[in-house]
């Protein structure tokens, strides 16, 4: 099976892939659209730490993040550190400015398969 998405950037994409799996495809044409539902845990550089300090201050949705407007940054640096909320408010903003690099193919695999059950 193969899940595909399509977006603007690479967290768009990715979460528009996670969207559809298993095997389907995406295309994110607006970002509000598609972070509207998410939980925060969805949004890459939030693990399981930082959800559990984020959680008691009522921030588990992405439109949690939404509103708190222009404080969002300084509410959740103050709650994990600046550096990881700017990143976390920008991808809850839909912004990413990552490149996407393609991968280094390391090895072909092949599979024969004859039917035979045990």
């Amino acid at each position: 099976t193969a899940s595909i998405g399509i977006g603007p950037n690479k967290l768009l994409a990715k979460l528009a892939a996670d969207k559809i799996k298993p095997n389907g495809c995406y295309v994110c044409r607006d970002w509000k659209e598609l972070l509207r539902g998410l939980d925060l845990r969805d949004i890459p550089g939030v693990g399981w730490k930082s959800q559990r300090k984020l959680e008691p201050c009522g921030l588990r949705t992405v439109a949690d993040v939404w509103d708190l407007n222009d404080e969002a940054e300084t509410v959740l640096g103050e709650i994990i550190g600046l550096g990881n909320a700017q990143k976390i408010v920008k991808y809850c903003f839909g912004k990413d400015d990552r490149p996407v690099t393609p991968a280094v193919r390391k090895s072909i695999g092949a599979e024969c398969n004859y039917g035979v059950r045990f």
